[in-house]
């Protein structure tokens, strides 16, 4: 997985590359992101439209482990999907 996140860091140039990599990161080392840091990469990456797997990313990096985590993560995600499904993107 690391070889694989090389060959990504070097790959073409996209403004959430570097912020997705951190998330990748984190889960490749299974030390998850703070969840208010994973909110911030979720919001950040609604901008580029419908990437979904960078979403998931940014989700599943994120430390989920209670309630209230979990809860602003989740409706993150739901919201986030849904202004992409609402915009047909």
């Amino acid at each position: 997985m690391r070889e694989l996140l090389s060959e990504w860091r070097a790959g073409p140039h996209h403004p959430l590359k570097f912020t997705l990599l951190r998330s990748a990161n984190a889960l490749i080392a299974d030390t998850p992101l703070g969840w208010k840091d994973g909110l911030r990469v979720m919001w950040a990456v609604i901008e580029y439209g419908a990437q979904r797997a960078a979403l998931l990313i940014a989700y599943s990096a994120s430390d989920c482990s209670d309630a209230e985590a979990d809860t602003a993560l989740e409706a993150a995600r739901q919201e986030i999907v849904a202004r992409w499904e609402a915009a047909n993107i």
